[in-house]
């Protein structure tokens, strides 16, 4: 038996100034989405979404007048972002769906809650509640959020077909808020819709895929993802599933879970997921670094000191909860403190020397790798004598 959603939830942030300040000004507004969804389930809330039946104009005028700042960041999908006291408040304006493509969707505005909550994906993204914490469930999503199940507004095939990341969403929100196995129904229509993904942007599905990954355990939702053949649409192969499970116990014994670093571990090679997933230059260099290094199973503290200084600590760090060698916490926790040296060298101190041109770069190399084998332990004026040494061989 499904439980009934109460009339009103507790909502803290309700009663912050900046808040408070935004609401006297817009008047009829309401909660929505993740900001009620968190505070029903007793979960941290970080972002404040509002929704109203007033236009985004109207949004403008009336919060500018109040001395709010108010910023245009979304207004061809009625959004105007609220500034009030250091916490930024996204308003939106009530919507209908006019025409869909699968990707976007031409909007027009109403005044009708419901209309607005049946144009949504999942019922447990469409509940709202006022400053007073009154609950306005049009969809029914209050018991499905209790029961842990993720389940599409209406058809599911006819969500998907609006917009194909909703097939991504599904697993992601299944991963963070669901409980026992997936919505048959959804399943079956992200089977049928998944060709649909081919023609999404590659950084909707990069931001997506590394929000499912951050979940506590990603892995249930990425067996069955692979399962329905999502995921090689996603990623190139080699994928590694077993390695991911794997990597996931080992950062919940640590209390340290990373999405890029459960990327690297599942996934083929940095240079491929560029292209697929539109990585950042740090993003890439990162894998990459992880990827490439060799295995650290039985490398001492002082060798993995090398690696952070020569490749960062991130690298290091992701290798160690990859290949686990004995004493793997400890030394992470140690290594995470290390603080990298500044190499106490400078090329005016190669051309006091003599050296001259390339021989600046590597005379500076040479001392610098012997600096880095000893565990920076020389001081400034024995590498001073060890560049000496190498520009009078030289």
């Amino acid at each position: 038996m499904s439980e009934a959603a109460p009339h009103r939830i507790s909502l803290p942030f309700a009663a912050e100034p900046g808040v408070r300040a935004v609401i006297a000004a817009l008047g009829e507004v309401r909660f929505v989405g993740g900001a009620v969804r968190d505070s029903v389930i007793g979960r941290p809330v970080t972002d404040l979404d509002m929704a109203t039946p007033l236009v985004p104009d109207i949004v403008i005028e009336r919060l500018r007048k109040a001395g709010i700042k108010a910023v245009p960041t979304g207004l061809s999908h009625g959004t105007v972002t609220a500034v009030s006291q250091n916490r930024a408040m996204e308003v939106t304006t009530l919507r209908r769906d006019v025409a869909t493509d699968g990707r976007h969707a031409t909007i027009a505005y109403t005044t009708d809650w419901t209309e607005d909550a049946a144009r949504r994906d999942f019922t447990m993204n469409a509940l709202y509640a006022d400053a007073e914490g009154r609950l306005f469930d049009p969809m029914d999503g209050y018991p499905d959020l209790i029961a842990g199940r993720v389940r599409f507004i209406g058809d599911a095939r006819t969500r998907i077909a609006e917009d194909y990341l909703r097939i991504l969403r599904f697993f992601r929100f299944h991963a963070w808020y669901g409980k026992g196995e997936c919505d048959e129904r959804a399943l079956s229509a992200c089977a049928a819709g998944q060709g649909g993904l081919d023609y999404l942007s590659a950084e909707r599905i990069r931001a997506e895929l590394l929000k499912l990954l951050a979940a506590p355990d990603p892995v249930p939702n990425i067996r069955v993802m692979e399962r329905l053949g999502i995921l090689r649409r996603l990623l190139p192969e080699p994928l590694r599933i077993d390695d991911l499970a794997s990597l996931v116990i080992a950062e919940h014994i640590a209390d340290q879970g990373d999405a890029l670093r459960r990327l690297a571990a599942l996934s083929g090679p940095a240079s491929v997921l560029v292209e697929c997933l539109r990585l950042s230059n740090a993003e890439r260099d990162r894998i990459a670094a992880t990827q490439n290094l060799s295995s650290v199973q039985h490398a001492d503290e002082a060798t993995l000191r090398g690696l952070i200084y020569s490749h960062g600590l991130n690298p290091v760090i992701d290798r160690l909860f990859l290949d686990r060698p004995k004493n793997w916490r400890q030394l992470i926790g140690q290594l995470s403190k290390w603080q990298k040296p500044v190499f106490p060298l400078k090329g005016e101190d190669a051309l006091k020397l003599g050296l001259k041109g390339r021989a600046v770069g590597l005379g500076l190399r040479h001392v610098e790798d012997i600096w880095m084998k000893s565990d920076f332990v020389q001081d400034r004026d024995m590498l001073l004598e060890l560049l000496a040494q190498h520009a009078q061989a030289g």
